[in-house]
């Protein structure tokens, strides 16, 4: 199935110290230079609390409690409901990317950033998951208030660090059960605390705050993942993240750190051959619904 001239708005927020506001800049710039995008809306606390009133409340509440800045990464399930709710505009898709990653465009991206928006449009959304179990990722707590099963505790993490939501109910419901999750009072986000953490599991690594409620909204609602396999270290890796359109990176600076002459297409290609040829040994699917999940309500 593909779709013709969708109209995909790029959204993307930054705010706290200055690195994370000169990171929202450079992505919104590279948004703009790939001309892919109908429209690209960067925004930081300031300017987003004067067009959105929900963002404004929450955030007033957050400051009250001396959660901010440290909580400026969960504003991400306000800006994509704000979306979601027409604010910015009518467009088939909305594509959200945290500030710390990176666009990179050429000819092989291009075509791989069009691969995904169309599968987005079929299926109603992409997001990217790893192969840790969610139980690493995930406190105690937030684990016990959404009763995971054994399969569900095991399921790969779903990052919330970009994701492509096609414009429908489906995905307003669930931005609106995220920005729910995500109340302060309901202590899901938040890191645990000293007497929290002895109850961990012993494997447990890292809260991962609004990450850890979007992963399980994810995939209880059954939206596909794409599994994250590249590789960035070495001069392999290098190559083969010539050919992946968004990168991961955790980049906090306006600097770009994509690899020399990214838009050359012969690297391009070469390093999506490569990729192609460790998916094939793999048995590696592009897409998939996740696994080990409960499609169910709450």
């Amino acid at each position: 199935m593909k779709v013709k001239n969708l109209e995909i708005c790029f959204l993307t927020f930054g705010d706290g110290p200055e690195k994370f506001r000169a990171a929202s800049k450079r992505i919104e710039k590279q948004a703009h230079e790939s001309q892919i995008f109908s429209k690209v809306i960067c925004l930081n606390d300031q300017n987003f609390r004067k067009i959105y009133k929900p963002w404004d409340e929450s955030a007033s509440i957050l400051e009250s409690k001396n959660l901010l800045p440290n909580y400026y990464l969960g504003a991400k399930a306000w800006l994509i409901k704000c979306a979601l709710d027409g604010q910015f505009g009518v467009f088939d898709l909305f594509c959200y990317a945290d500030p710390g990653c990176e666009l990179a465009i050429n000819c092989i991206t291009k075509r791989e950033l069009n691969k995904l928006f169309n599968l987005a449009y079929k299926y109603g959304g992409i997001a990217e998951q790893l192969i840790y179990p969610e139980k690493l990722y995930t406190k105690k707590y937030c684990i016990e208030y959404f009763e995971l099963t054994d399969l569900e505790k095991q399921s790969g993490h779903v990052q919330a660090t970009w994701s492509i939501w096609k414009n429908n109910e489906n995905s307003q419901r669930i931005a609106a059960e995220w920005v729910e999750y995500s109340n302060p009072n309901l202590n899901l986000w938040q890191s645990p605390n000293e007497a929290e953490l002895k109850q961990e599991d012993f494997l447990f690594r890292q809260h991962r705050g609004d990450q850890s409620i979007f992963s399980i909204l994810w995939k209880r609602n059954e939206l596909y993942v794409k599994k994250h396999h590249y590789r960035y270290s070495g001069r392999l890796g290098k190559l083969i993240s010539r050919s992946v359109p968004i990168h991961t990176t955790r980049n906090r600076s306006g600097v770009s750190e994509l690899p020399e002459n990214i838009q050359n297409c012969m690297l391009a290609i070469l390093g999506k051959l490569i990729n192609y040829i460790i998916s094939k040994l793999e048995e590696h699917e592009y897409l998939v619904r996740p696994q080990g999940f409960e499609p169910r309500t709450f």
